[in-house]
């Protein structure tokens, strides 16, 4: 991996990296031959001294080393407690997940991604279509620069929808076992404000008929016909908690959905939301006792009765600590 440009970063003597991603106790070290780092450029540059112990300069959990300002092409290593975080400020979400180039991945780790670039496949013999309509299409999109699936309400009653859940229920949260989840998604038609929908896993219901579109066991984001907040939440045998307001939607726009959950003890788990790569609030998990297994699950909404509402969906992706 390569470091900022020089004069992001200027140390005297050497630097070492010492730890592999997944290991259970990596240390950033960092000995200058003078015991001082300097931050900055030419004379102006500011020192700060270091006490280099027998340990170097050690950083606890969730600690950063950042390079450069806060501005979003730079780059910061943090580790989160279990993984290594490492990338450009604002897309740390994919650099804390376990890379396929680790030896123990697959052995590990659980991997669902789907791109949906195959429109020859059938989309209901891979996930559960669930309709108020017969008249809705859930359908992968033919020759197109990123392939896409689209779910289509096609018609414009109040509170028509559609629904699909991948068709196997492989997750399920537990102490110490990490999730990251992310799905691009826009919604195109001109009207957006009077729509409902989720994104994100269940254990399955049918989402339609769920009013504040957040299931009795689950985790995702939701909108509400009314506005154009965007929500994160958590629901644990039907009670839910919210981080409330974490984007904006805005038509026809990609967005990348995606949320970590740290896999920390019942009752204490946090899920880190991520839209576009960057972290929001983390959302409270409740017990894990009453959680069900859950599967990727995208819902659509008619909030007014006069537009068809449409969800496109770029790719979705999971990785998980196998239980």
């Amino acid at each position: 991996m390569a470091l900022p440009p020089a004069k992001d970063l200027q140390v005297l003597g050497p630097v070492s990296i010492w730890g592999d991603v997944g290991e259970a106790f990596p240390r950033i070290v960092i000995s200058p031959e003078v015991g001082k780092i300097y931050f900055g450029s030419g004379a102006s540059v500011a020192t700060q001294a270091v006490d280099l112990n027998a340990d170097g300069l050690a950083l606890v959990d969730n600690d950063v080393l950042r390079f450069g300002s806060a501005s979003s092409g730079d780059v910061s290593m943090r580790w989160n407690g279990t993984l290594m975080e490492f990338g450009p400020q604002g897309s740390l979400l994919w650099s804390a997940a376990p890379s396929p180039g680790m030896s123990n991945y697959d052995t590990e780790f659980i991997h669902y991604f789907d791109d949906f670039l195959d429109s020859t496949i059938a989309v209901a013999t891979q996930w559960t279509v669930t309709e108020t309509s017969a008249n809705a299409t859930q359908v992968i999109q033919t020759d197109n620069a990123t392939g896409f699936m689209q779910i289509d309400l096609v018609d414009t009653d109040d509170n028509d929808g559609s629904q699909i859940s991948f068709i196997q229920e492989n997750f399920k949260l537990a102490t110490g076992k990490q999730l990251w989840f992310e799905a691009r998604c826009r919604f195109p038609d001109a009207e957006v404000t009077q729509l409902d929908w989720f994104v994100g896993m269940i254990g399955y219901e049918d989402m339609i008929a769920v009013a504040d579109n957040m299931p009795a066991n689950g985790f995702g984001f939701r909108k509400d016909d009314g506005d154009l907040k965007v929500d994160c939440f958590t629901s644990d045998n039907g009670v839910n908690i919210e981080s409330t307001n974490v984007d904006t939607l805005v038509t026809n726009t990609w967005v990348r959905y995606g949320f970590h959950i740290d896999g920390g003890a019942t009752g204490a788990s946090t899920m880190t939301p991520y839209i576009d790569g960057v972290a929001g609030t983390p959302v409270l998990l409740q017990t894990y006792a009453t959680m069900a297994e859950v599967s990727p699950t995208f819902m659509v909404r008619n909030g007014d009765g006069v537009a068809g509402q449409i969800i496109d969906i770029d790719y979705v992706k999971v990785v998980a600590t196998r239980p």
